[in-house]
Parts: C-alpha cells; sequence; structure tokens
C-alpha cells in the first residue's frame, strides 16, 4: 500500500481493491482493474530479494548489525516503504539511497517515530512526497534530509536523548542507538582491543561472548543501600566488556578496578576507549548519581558523533540546512507545531484565555513525545501572520513582554519542572515576529493544567502530526513504551 498509492493505513486495502478513489469516494470497476495491477506490480517489488537485502544493508550503514539491534519492526519495514519509493519512483542512485536510508532508519528508530500511532505517523511521512516530481531524486532526499533535521535538533542530543537514557529498559531506543554508534567509531570494548562491531555481529558466535558490565557493580552499590534494580540497572551503568574482564572486576568498587584494569591500556587507546564509553575524567570517584548524570550527556555525545558518520556521503550540506524557512516549508510534523496566536482569537477578534491552554497543552505533547518546535505567528497552512495581535494584549507589547507572558503561563499550568526544558527564542519574516519554542522530551511524563482544574492532570502527547489527549489504558501504554 506505501509504495503502490502512499497510503500507510492498511484499513485502506479493501478500498483501494474495489476500485474506490480515496478522495472522492467513488467506485468504479476501470479503477477497480488498474488499482489491482498497480498493487501486484508494488508487491513485485516490496518481494525482490535484491531489493530487500539492498535495503539491509542501509541498516548496516546505520551501524544497525542484528535483529538484537531492532527494538522497532515497524520502523525498519516503514522505512523500506520509502527505500522502495526512493528506489522505484525518484530513481536515487543505491549510494545516494543507501546513505539517506540509512540516516532516516537511525532517527526513526532512536525516536520511536513508529511506536504510537504508526499508521498515522507514516501515513503523515509519505503525504510529504506526494507533490514531488517522479523521478526527482535530488527533492526526494531533501524532504527526508529536511525532516531528520527538524527530529535531530542541538536540543535533542543534549536534554532529550539523555533523559531518553534513564531508565533500565532492556530495549531502549535511544541505548540501542548507542551500540549502533559504537559501531559506526569503530570503537573497543571496554579494556580490550576487541572491537564492539565484532561482538555484535550475529555471524561470530563464541562460547563465552561479550557481557554488559555493571559499571558500578550490583553488590558495590547493595553496601549503600542502592539495590532496587531499575537503579541498579540504569543504562548509563552498564558498558561492553569481555566476559574475561567481567570476571575479573566481579564486585569491586570502581575506585579498586578501574586503576588496575586501566593500567594495561596504552594511555592513547585508554583515551579513546573513554571517550567512547563516555567515562569522565575521574568517574570511579563520583558518587552514583553524579556518575550516571555525567555519563548520559557524555553517552548523547558519543550517538552523535556516531550519526554524523552517516553525513559523509550524505546531500550537499546546504540543501539539509534547516533555516525558519525550512522549518515552515516543511509543514507540521511530529516535531513541529504552527499556531497563529497564543492570546488573540482572530475569529472572535478578543482575547480569549482557551488558545493558551492549547498552547500549554501542545508544549505538554511535545515534552512527552520527542521533543520539537512550536512555532507561534504561523497558521496552519504555513502562512506567516507575526505577533502583532499578541503583542497588543500584553502590558509589554514586544518580545521581551511575550516571552515573559509565556515563561510564566508554562511555570503555572505544566506539571514538575517541565519548564525549564523549554526555550523560547524569536525571529522576524519580513516585517513580523515570529516566537519559537523549543521543547526538548522529558525524562518523565509531563501533565498539563486543564480548563478549571488546580493542578495539572492532563496527558498530551503528539501523535503524527496532531495532539492528543490520552487517558486511561492508552495511557498507561504509551508511558511503559516512551519511558519504562
Amino acid at each position: 500500500m506505501g509504495l503502490a498509492f502512499r497510503r500507510g493505513r492498511l484499513q485502506h486495502v479493501y478500498s483501494m481493491l474495489r476500485g474506490k478513489d480515496l478522495e472522492t469516494g467513488e467506485v468504479s470497476p476501470a479503477r477497480r482493474s488498474a488499482q489491482f495491477d498497480q498493487l501486484r506490480d508494488a508487491q513485485d517489488f516490496a518481494l525482490n530479494l535484491t531489493n530487500w537485502h539492498e535495503f539491509l544493508m542501509c541498516l548496516a550503514r546505520a551501524g544497525f548489525r542484528s535483529s538484537r539491534m531492532i527494538s522497532s519492526e515497524n520502523a525498519l519495514l516503514y522505512t523500506y516503504v520509502l527505500w522502495l519509493i526512493g528506489r522505484r519512483d525518484f530513481n536515487v542512485e543505491l549510494g545516494q539511497l543507501r546513505d539517506v536510508i540509512a540516516r532516516w532508519f537511525f532517527m526513526a528508530h532512536t525516536t520511536g517515530r513508529y511506536t504510537s500511532s504508526p499508521e498515522s505517523q507514516i501515513e503523515s511521512d509519505l503525504l510529504r512526497l506526494r507533490d514531488v516530481a517522479p523521478g526527482d531524486a535530488a527533492a526526494f532526499c531533501h524532504r527526508l534530509e529536511r525532516e531528520i533535521s527538524t527530529v535531530f535538533t542541538n536540543d535533542y542530543w543534549s536534554i532529550s536523548l539523555p533523559n531518553r537514557l534513564q531508565t533500565s529498559g532492556g530495549k531502549s531506543p535511544a541505548m540501542i542507538a548507542y551500540w549502533a554508534a559504537l559501531n559506526l567509531l569503530d570503537a573497543d570494548l571496554l579494556f580490550s582491543t576487541t572491537k564492539v562491531a565484532v561482538r555484535l555481529d550475529p555471524g561470530v558466535k563464541a562460547v563465552r561472548d561479550v557481557e554488559r558490565h555493571h559499571l558500578f557493580p550490583k553488590q558495590h552499590l547493595a553496601k549503600q543501600n542502592i539495590t532496587a534494580t531499575a537503579r541498579v540497572n540504569q543504562i548509563a551503568n552498564m558498558a561492553f566488556v569481555d566476559w574475561s574482564e567481567n570476571g575479573e572486576i566481579s564486585s569491586s568498587a570502581p575506585s579498586d578496578y578501574w586503576p588496575t584494569m586501566s593500567a594495561r591500556i596504552d594511555a592513547e587507546r585508554l583515551r579513546r576507549q573513554r571517550h567512547w564509553h563516555a567515562l569522565p575524567l575521574g568517574w570511579e570517584q563520583l558518587g552514583y548519581d553524579e556518575f550516571l548524570e555525567k555519563r548520559r550527556k557524555m553517552i548523547g555525545e558519543v550517538v552523535r558523533e556516531g550519526f554524523a558518520k552517516l553525513a559523509s556521503k550524505a546531500v550537499d550540506s546546504q540543501a539539509v540546512g534547516l533555516s525558519l524557512v525550512d522549518l515552515i516549508s516543511g509543514g507540521e510534523s511530529l516535531n513541529v507545531e504552527f499556531k497563529a496566536t497564543a492570546r488573540w482569537s482572530v475569529r472572535g477578534q478578543v482575547k480569549d484565555p482557551k488558545l493558551e491552554q492549547v498552547i500549554v497543552k501542545t508544549v505538554a505533547g511535545l515534552l512527552n513525545a520527542e521533543g520539537g518546535t512550536l512555532v507561534i505567528g504561523v497558521a496552519d497552512n504555513s502562512q506567516v501572520t507575526g505577533l502583532a495581535e499578541d503583542y497588543a494584549t500584553l502590558p509589554k507589547p514586544n518580545r521581551d513582554g511575550y516571552e515573559l507572558f509565556l515563561t510564566d503561563l508554562f511555570r503555572a499550568n505544566l506539571s514538575g519542572a517541565a519548564h525549564s526544558l523549554l526555550r523560547v527564542s524569536f525571529a522576524s519574516l519580513g516585517e513580523k515576529d515570529v516566537c519559537l519554542v523549543d521543547a526538548a522530551s522529558s525524562a518523565r511524563p509531563v501533565y498539563a493544567k486543564g480548563t478549571g482544574t488546580a493542578e495539572p492532570n492532563e496527558f498530551w502527547v503528539r501523535l503524527g502530526n496532531s495532539t492528543r489527549q490520552l487517558v486511561g489504558a492508552e495511557m498507561d501504554q504509551y508511558k511503559a513504551d516512551h519511558w519504562d
């Protein structure tokens, strides 16, 4: 369906095979025959083993070397849809396609792009290609690269990704992204000359294999009354070592085993290993929580460095630099939302407090997903409307007054310290001001205060290119998928 008709919803299959036009609703026998042929041709192309194996090379290019490193089959299959479209409909040369699809998969898998409402998300992604001319390989690659740049912002690497590492989840996409980065950087196992990539290769089987070692061993933490499994098994407390070194370290304190183990390695290799394994200088002397916090940030930088390796053969950097114009022209997405105003009702020509609640809920949705940017002063159709009408409602009708208004709004209506994950900035397009609220992904659920409620108690999340409130079992499942 994705290749034949650029549709992501499985429910459309029956309609298409009846000969229904999804735009007009009309059904005709001639269209039914034509759509059967389209689907048949797409099936042949999708099931062609050469195509599938070429696609798997994209995953290897991205550092994902085995099924052990795949936590989202949706990310794999939906990225294959884009590979097929790029190859068949846009004639993208295989080397270039391998690069851009490797980057897309790294982004989609790491951020859990297709975890919640996956059909809605792939439908949104496919819609972005509808107006690209057939055979325009450069435009196809540019659309994908622009979306990747929208997601992987500076805040994503420095805040959102470290927050996503604040878990003990065994199949955490953020953790797997770190593994992929170690593969891309050709990193050693800690205390070893063996490469991480060799140990993660499914074709290499050893009697005793690589082990994920607790840098602060369990028994050592137990002496400090730290015994909760979720805390002991934090991702940031684990590192790849060979089984022999793991056995030698046993339950020793870091301050005991680190000097002995590191003395066996020459200084330059040790420096590289400390970098790859995100070990702060003097880490063995740090308290456990301080160590975890510092290492999460350093892991984020290692993942960023690994991902940068994929950019070496990507499309021209001038074509993917994400300016404000690029952001707006790309339209709304999982990580981008437009609002014409935050206070002034264009329809009613009055100040409307309900619009402020919409802003709060939108920002909460971004915080509870993968972060992103709320652009105020731009309508849903990407038309720049500016902030003049909002400014006029403020005691201080300028950028400073507007930033103060938003800061107070978020502080009063979002739970915990969520406001600290937000950054407000401004830009001008022509003579019109636009406000950008950049939100990092939160390490814990964020709640928004609803109309008439005393405390923040509504859970909103960004799904596809819309913001939805989740309640009950659906909310619990999302929290489990996203944080646990």
